[in-house]
């Protein structure tokens, strides 16, 4: 790992400290960084925290803005319809186009209808709120811990000194001090 990445990470940890004349060090050993991938040492500062709850919350904005919903779309195909028929009917249409699109109305109506409970259906059985391993994982991890794979897929944290355990057995999470 060179210097340029380890100094990224230092940059991101309250340990750091910043010389004058030999530039960023650690201030738990007041030497250069010396670790290799990632620092056992490091504790995120609230400036990084508060940039990864940014860009999380940025990327979950820019995704929920890049899909289409339909359901948003289904009142103007309607009222667009609606306003067709009156048209047709007020107009000096002939009686044939009136049922021609009282007909492709019907249809229309009928597939956003079917579109609409789907999706709906959809995002009820799904909730979003369940934890599992991978959320408690991202989650330790924004908010600055670095967990870890224990054996029976435990995820393992230090903080100030103390180490914690997360168990999951299904359906409950235990969080337990030392083990």
């Amino acid at each position: 790992m060179n210097r340029k990445a380890q100094v990224e990470i230092c940059e991101n940890c309250t340990h750091c400290k910043r010389d004058v004349e030999r530039g960023i060090l650690c201030g738990l050993t007041d030497e250069y960084a010396a670790f290799d991938g990632e620092c056992p040492e490091f504790d995120a500062s609230e400036a990084y925290i508060a940039k990864l709850r940014a860009r999380k919350y940025m990327e979950a904005s820019r995704k929920e803005a890049d899909e289409p919903n339909l359901i948003r779309e289904l009142p103007a195909v309607i009222f667009t319809y609606l306003f067709m028929l009156i048209s047709a009917l007020v107009g000096d249409a002939e009686p044939n186009v009136t049922w021609v699109l009282l007909a492709v109305g019907v249809v229309i109506i009928g597939i956003s209808l079917c579109l609409f409970f789907h999706a709906r259906g959809r995002n009820i059985g799904r909730n979003r709120s369940k934890l599992n391993r991978k959320k408690i994982k991202e989650l330790l991890r924004v908010e600055g811990y670095r967990p870890q794979e224990g054996e029976s897929g435990q995820i393992i944290f230090k903080i100030e000194g103390g180490a914690y355990v997360v168990r999951y057995e299904q359906p409950v999470f235990q969080l337990m001090y030392g083990f």
